[in-house]
């Protein structure tokens, strides 16, 4: 296995201890212009992107804003990829065949995607979809999508429902075999949004969970915070809201009409409106968590920060993850009375008493780029990862890698091991028709300010780039 450059995180937790007894006892706390996180060196092993597949145009001669990819769930060697504009694409295992397996425009849900966020969010299939007849759940689906704010009553925040309505919906196929869908569907769970971004939105099953386990059939559900700066209306925090959380919930209909259930060991049962719901919370935008199949079972969660620091979370029920009051391993402008204003984005060092608080920090984080691109600044944001559980690149194996879908770039941790805060981070290079390139923003493939770059994975555990921007479709040839 090539040699991997390593950064270790030691130098920000001197720096923290340093700062950390005094910086936030005073009344104006000193603001860290840089978050003084290592940087991920460049390792010298290179990510190959092979040309895989590029789904259709929107009639209208736009690309298909591609966001993520999963494998058919009837046993085939097939894909399922979703264009955010609302179609579930199927494409064959060679990429050459692409056909609509459902197409949620023509369903009549009044569908809103005219945001960057907005739009079809998530899919995922119950583990029983293509099992056995039988028992709960056969032949059904679950989508996440944006909806118009006049096209239902919310189950939450039906007040403060200004912009757009997030809604969970179930569908049930007539053939679970069938290459296109036919059936009927019903709605699950409807939420209320005030502004168009932080929808969050992934929605995923436990794979590791079997009929009989205690989390067999659980929906887990991811919720940005509702959007606008700083959480200004503290959803994050606030345990009666769905916003800033990810909920948990049996989707399968339940008893007196009930359109889902809730798990007996959700953390907040007694706590009134969203609480029985709630997972795990203090989060600002998890657009995507997954899980490692086997071994220890973990959960890993990405979640966009606002403008210093991205983060990636070790999943745990009841977990706090700070925000709005933290940013990665540090201390929020909000948590410190906002010494810069309003309008604080900075990150300040964290309080002495914080080991008291019972934040979950993440276990690998980095700062915003600080680089330009033809006279522009190039934000960052953490997207989609996955454990590598493939068998082309066994050396890569237990080997946590995500991307950053502004940039276009590429990260990976190695999670064989135990995790913590102090976990190394490695950036990798892409190697593309023969030409290494840092990310997707330098290269022909990608935007030079936001790449839209995520990640899939197929059933052999192998990955795949997707970008939202073109609608191309990339498989990753790891060095072996």
């Amino acid at each position: 296995m090539m040699s991997l450059a390593r950064c270790s995180s030691t130098a920000v937790i001197s720096i923290i201890t340093l700062l950390s007894g005094h910086g936030l006892a005073n009344s104006a706390p000193t603001p860290l212009y840089e978050p003084l996180l290592p940087k991920a060196t460049f390792t010298g092993a290179v990510i190959e992107l092979e040309d895989f597949a590029t789904l259709p145009k929107e009639s209208n001669g736009s690309p298909a804003r591609v966001n993520f990819l999963m494998p058919a769930p009837d046993n085939t060697t097939d894909l399922l990829v979703v264009d955010q504009g609302g179609i579930i694409y199927r494409v064959s295992a060679d990429g050459f065949k692409v056909t609509t397996y459902l197409d949620l425009r023509a369903q009549k849900l009044s569908l809103v995607s005219s945001s960057s966020e907005e739009g079809f969010v998530g899919l995922a299939f119950h583990p029983n979809f293509s099992g056995d007849p039988t028992k709960p759940g056969y032949g059904k689906f679950y989508t996440a999508f944006s909806a118009s704010k006049t096209s239902g009553t919310p189950d939450f925040l039906a007040s403060d429902a200004g912009d757009h309505h997030q809604v969970i919906r179930e569908w049930t196929a007539s053939d679970p075999y069938s290459r296109a869908f036919t059936g009927t569907s019903r709605e699950v769970l409807r939420v209320g949004r005030y502004a168009s971004n932080h929808n969050g939105g992934v929605i995923r099953f436990n794979p590791n969970a079997t009929f009989g386990t205690y989390d067999y059939g659980n929906l887990y559900i991811g919720f940005g915070d509702g959007g606008g700066e700083n959480d200004p209306r503290n959803n994050g925090q606030n345990l009666t809201t769905p916003l800033g959380k990810i909920l948990r919930i049996n989707p399968l209909a339940g008893a007196n009409g009930a359109k889902y259930t809730i798990p007996s060991d959700n953390p907040f049962r007694k706590i009134a409106s969203a609480g029985p719901l709630i997972w795990a919370y203090g989060l600002r935008n998890p657009q995507q968590f997954s899980w490692e199949i086997g071994g220890q079972g973990r959960m890993f969660i990405d979640d966009i920060g606002q403008n210093q620091v991205e983060e990636v979370n070790l999943g745990a029920r009841g977990a706090n993850y700070g925000w709005s009051l933290r940013e990665g391993t540090f201390a929020t402008g909000v948590a410190v009375g906002s010494p810069g204003g309003k309008r604080d984005y900075l990150d300040y060092p964290l309080p002495a008493d914080d080991a008291k608080k019972g934040y979950a920090y993440p276990i690998a984080e980095y700062d915003h780029s600080d680089e330009a691109r033809d006279g522009k600044t190039v934000a960052s944001g953490v997207g989609s990862g996955f454990i590598y559980q493939g068998s082309f690149a066994p050396n890569y194996r237990g080997f946590y890698v995500f991307g950053d879908f502004v940039q276009g770039k590429l990260f990976a941790i190695n999670a064989n091991g135990p995790l913590s805060a102090a976990m190394d981070l490695y950036s990798l290079q892409f190697l593309y028709h023969g030409v290494s390139y840092t990310s997707l923003s330098t290269s022909p493939i990608g935007e030079k300010t936001r790449s839209d770059f995520r990640i899939g994975e197929d059933r052999n555990g192998e990955l795949y780039g997707l970008l939202k921007g073109t609608g191309g479709i990339y498989r990753f040839i790891l060095p072996r």
